[in-house]
């Protein structure tokens, strides 16, 4: 997409590109896994850029995808801040699952992905 910088990979360690203050002035969504872990990420990923925005972390995306569904390893740490109030019914729901809590990214089709990454770059689009 033109216009655009992806960052693929290393999970936790995303939290470092809070050294890349440039990123600060840019407008930055955020794609991981909708698992616990994930949700973790993003709020970490939060802390170094606060007006960061989630894409394809909702429930409406978990819901779509139920077939592509495996099952993450149980969470017992305290929830994560940096949160929207959806994304944390999310996390709480995620890990209330026994079985079927997570949805890897790359499981998500990509024509459905990239509709909702074009949607979301769109500058006319709608809040």
């Amino acid at each position: 997409m033109r216009g655009t910088v992806a960052v693929f990979g290393s999970g936790y360690a995303a939290r470092s590109l809070g050294a890349a203050a440039w990123f600060a002035s840019r407008r930055i969504a955020y794609w991981g896994d909708i698992d616990s872990h994930g949700l973790r990420i993003l709020g970490g990923f939060r802390s170094a850029f606060p007006a960061t925005e989630s894409l394809l972390m909702d429930e409406a995306t978990y819901d779509r995808f139920p077939e592509y569904r495996t099952d993450a390893p149980a969470d017992q740490a305290t929830e994560p801040e940096g949160l929207t109030v959806e994304e944390l019914a999310l996390f709480r729901r995620l890990v209330s699952l026994p079985r079927g809590n997570r949805l890897e990214q790359e499981r998500i089709p990509t024509k459905y992905a990239r509709s909702r990454m074009e949607e979301w770059s769109d500058p006319y689009r709608q809040p």
